[in-house]
């Protein structure tokens, strides 16, 4: 009985351990991206909002919002190492009347999408706005290959492809799989994105 609770014990302490790591990685990247905002936007008192992070070739990949209040807000997209320093960044749109915003760029041999959404979206045959859903994401690639993935209103999308794409295809669903919006709902398409290498401007 002692050796069981002995396991048991060990079992719950490793997994405290692994959740305090994820915790803790999460607060590292938050600083480190509140310390740019300090640097680069010293008057800039908005709230910083992560809304998205995945690893990234032993890196990690961060979108956020940090809106000062003044003219248009952007999604700020952050690559940063192990270390959690920041090396490139790059800024994409906010959608205005569409439901969402389609940002592109091509990094390391990688596609990457991303971007937020509304909750509403301006129909122009009859000049109004409507609701919307968005819980899934489609995307389909010049080459045929297609995938769906799952997201949510308030955190947007950032998806990564293996290699350099064209994409045909750009739909967003509710969960009862009827088509929200797409690529063609919108003029707003930004897919020459560029990241900007910190270790080059410093």
């Amino acid at each position: 009985m002692k050796k069981i609770l002995v396991v048991l014990l060990g079992a719950i302490l490793m997994l405290s351990g692994c959740s305090g790591d994820k915790l803790s990685n999460e607060e590292y990247l938050e600083k480190s991206i509140e310390n740019y905002y300090k640097e680069n936007q010293p008057h800039n008192n908005g709230k910083l909002i992560i809304e998205q992070i995945k690893e990234f070739e032993n890196k990690y990949l961060v979108m956020c919002e940090k809106y000062s209040g003044d003219g248009h807000s952007f999604d700020d997209l952050f690559l940063i190492d192990n270390n959690f320093n920041i090396t490139h960044v790059t800024h994409g749109y906010k959608p205005l009347s569409p439901c969402f915003s389609y940002n592109k760029l091509f990094y390391n041999g990688k596609t990457i999408l991303f971007g937020s959404f509304n909750d509403t979206k301006w129909v122009p045959e009859t000049d109004t706005k409507v609701e919307v859903d968005i819980n899934e994401v489609y995307v389909e690639l010049e080459n045929g290959t297609s995938i769906f993935e799952k997201v949510n209103l308030e955190n947007g999308y950032l998806i990564v492809l293996d290699g350099e794409h064209k994409i045909n295809k750009f739909e967003l669903y509710n969960d009862n799989k009827e088509i929200q919006a797409e690529l063609d709902d919108t003029i707003a398409i930004f897919d020459d994105i560029k990241f900007v290498d910190l270790g080059l401007v410093n």
